[in-house]
C-alpha cells in the first residue's frame, strides 16, 4: 500500500515488552494544511500479533486526539488468529469495547442486505 515502517524500538504495553513500529502514510490535508498521517502499532514479540494501534484524529470529532485500540483476546479461527476483544479509547476515556462472540469466513450473504430501505 505504499506506506513506510520504521521501527521505533521496545515499549510495555499492559506491563509486556513489545515492538513499538511506526507505519508512515500519505500526508492528509487538514483545513487546507498537510498533517503527518501514521500509525503506532505495538507486537508482541512471542507471536507477532498487533496488541495495541495508535493513531491521531485529524478529521472528524475530537480532532487532536489520539486514538488507541488495545487488540486482545486473540483465539485461533480456520487457521487466522483473531482479537475477540477490542477496547477502544479516546485520550484516556474508554470510547468503546467491541466484544466479538463468534467468527465466520466464506459465509455465503444476501445480496439483499445491501440494498438500500426503499430502493429496487
Amino acid at each position: 500500500r505504499g506506506f513506510e515502517v520504521e521501527l521505533l524500538g521496545t515499549a510495555k504495553v499492559n506491563g509486556k515488552s513489545t515492538y513499538k513500529v511506526k507505519m508512515i502514510k500519505q500526508p492528509i490535508l487538514v483545513n487546507g494544511v498537510e498533517e503527518e498521517n501514521f500509525t503506532i502499532l505495538y507486537f508482541d514479540p512471542s507471536t507477532y500479533l498487533p496488541v495495541k494501534r495508535e493513531s491521531r484524529n485529524l478529521i472528524g470529532p475530537n480532532p487532536g486526539e489520539t486514538m488507541i485500540v488495545f487488540l486482545e483476546d486473540y483465539r485461533e479461527v480456520e487457521g487466522f488468529w483473531y482479537p475477540f476483544r477490542k477496547r477502544m479509547m479516546v485520550g484516556v476515556a474508554v470510547a468503546q469495547v467491541i466484544e466479538t462472540e463468534t467468527v465466520e469466513f466464506n459465509q455465503e450473504i444476501d445480496i439483499e442486505v445491501f440494498k438500500m430501505p426503499g430502493k429496487k
